[in-house]
């Protein structure tokens, strides 16, 4: 399993998973958005930070990490690699539980244009320009 073909066809596997994952639970939170309202913009947002973070990392190590390593060293830059990958897998996690453990907003009835039982609109803005009869 040393073979560097395999090791990066497995990372790959993961990175795209890590990615595709929290993209959709943000595709499920922004169904609930009519239902849930802020919470669930919040577990939306979540799930996008969450997906930012591999998208981010493997972007870094094709673009740059040659050039990391040389002037940094293999322990600095993995150190830096994986504390940006943990703020932006915490970030995300802690949107997401907020949005789950945050008390629900009351949502307001729904107001009918009719009084009870008279028929009538309960309100008529007047309208520009019409008679009043008095």
């Amino acid at each position: 399993m040393n073979d560097p073909t395999s090791i990066a066809a497995v990372s790959l596997i993961f990175t795209v998973i890590s990615i595709v994952v929290p993209l959709a639970g943000a595709v499920v939170a922004a169904t609930f958005i009519r239902r849930r309202g802020r919470n669930a913009r919040l577990a939306m947002a979540g799930c996008l930070v969450a997906a930012l973070g591999p998208l981010v990392l493997s972007l870094v190590v094709a673009v740059a990490s040659d050039a990391l390593y040389r002037d940094f060293g293999v322990a600095a830059t993995v150190g830096a690699q994986l504390m940006v990958g943990a703020t932006f897998s915490l970030t995300g996690l802690g949107l997401v539980l907020a949005g789950a453990l945050a008390a629900p907003v009351a949502s307001m009835p729904p107001v009918s244009p009719l009084a009870a039982g008279e028929g009538e609109p309960a309100f008529m803005p007047p309208v520009a320009g019409a008679a009043t009869t008095a």
